[in-house]
């Protein structure tokens, strides 16, 4: 536990570098699709595209994030909850 504590209070846990085969093979599809449609309609549109999904994204993934979190900090008020 007192890792676990040091590790993120120095920053250094880090959940998204874990990524399994399924999603290396769906970033790589990706990749591939992203190349074709910056051919057909240029890069500056496929940048601002983009831009925009990794900030809905990143929203979205703070939100799950603080969802998690008041849901970890529920079951443990519960756990020491006198019954």
């Amino acid at each position: 536990m007192d890792k676990l504590l040091l590790e993120l209070y120095n920053g250094n846990y880090d959940i998204t570098s874990m990524q399994d085969e399924a999603q290396e093979e769906i970033t790589q599809k990706l990749s591939v699709l992203l190349e074709q449609v910056q051919k057909q309609i240029g890069l500056d549109l496929v940048d601002q595209l983009t831009g925009l999904y990794a900030e809905r994204s990143g929203l979205s993934e703070f939100r799950y994030y603080q969802e998690g979190f008041r849901l970890g900090a529920k079951l443990m008020l519960a756990a020491l909850t006198p019954v």
